[in-house]
């Protein structure tokens, strides 16, 4: 899925950026949750209530995360 390899390809950029005025840890954080959901998505035994869930968390991700 494209937009795993993308969501961890920002992670790590913005990683990059700790030392930078302004890198906020809590967004860090956010946006490796927001990989790892998107990377169980990719699971072939999910229950529809488990991917439900999982899409629910994506939508509530904060407005500025993958920017």
């Amino acid at each position: 899925m494209d937009d795993v390899e993308l969501c961890r390809r920002r992670a790590i950029e913005y990683a990059a950026a700790w030392r930078e005025p302004g890198f906020d840890q809590q967004k860090l954080h956010d946006m490796v949750s927001g990989c790892a959901y998107r990377h169980e998505l990719l699971r072939t035994d999910l229950k529809p209530a488990e991917e439900k869930i999982l899409r629910e968390l994506i939508g509530k991700e904060r407005p500025d995360l993958w920017r």
